[in-house]
């Protein structure tokens, strides 16, 4: 039996969208998380939609909401799994994106932690990425920093509406 280590340099891992297992660079778990995102959001609201012609529109809605967040869920564990294997780690410790206020430091870890460069014991390297790989990944991120400051810096905030009692 070979190991992952007895591979020849040459032998990488071909980008999968769908999986469980293997590796994920950076800038392509950026470009997935970023689509499953928005596949969530599209299907929620289309789902919303759909279904508000229901006699239960706030029922079913909040059904569409609930399952769209748990695609986005599944997803968002999956490709968090693939991303700790690439730098060598437990698949498992994506778990800890369920823990509130710790999240936000895995994800980070996630985002700018570096994945190891020849094969490990989770599979053969990812493939190099190509150029619209590379464009997409800094398009989500403008557009992510935009967004976030456009909240924090242009939005006003909203007036207390227990102080005018």
């Amino acid at each position: 039996m070979t190991g992952f280590t007895a591979l020849s340099p040459l032998t990488l891992q071909s980008p999968r969208l769908f999986a469980w297992s293997g590796r994920i660079g950076r800038l392509r778990y950026i470009n997935y998380s970023a689509a499953a995102f928005w596949l969530s959001v599209v299907l929620g609201a289309a789902a919303g939609l759909a279904l508000r012609a229901t006699p239960w529109v706030l029922l079913s809605q909040v059904i569409a909401m609930l399952l769209s967040f748990l695609l986005l869920g599944v997803a968002t564990l999956a490709l968090a799994r693939r991303r700790l294997m690439d730098m060598g780690y437990s698949g498992w410790l994506a778990l800890l994106l369920l823990a509130p206020l710790l999240n936000m430091a895995v994800l980070l870890w996630l985002l700018f932690g570096k994945g190891e460069p020849g094969a490990n014991r989770h599979g053969a390297p990812p493939v190099a990425n190509s150029v619209p790989v590379n464009v997409l990944a800094g398009i989500v991120v403008v557009l992510t920093v935009a967004g976030v400051a456009y909240l924090l810096l242009v939005q006003p905030v909203p007036q207390d509406p227990w102080v005018h009692l």
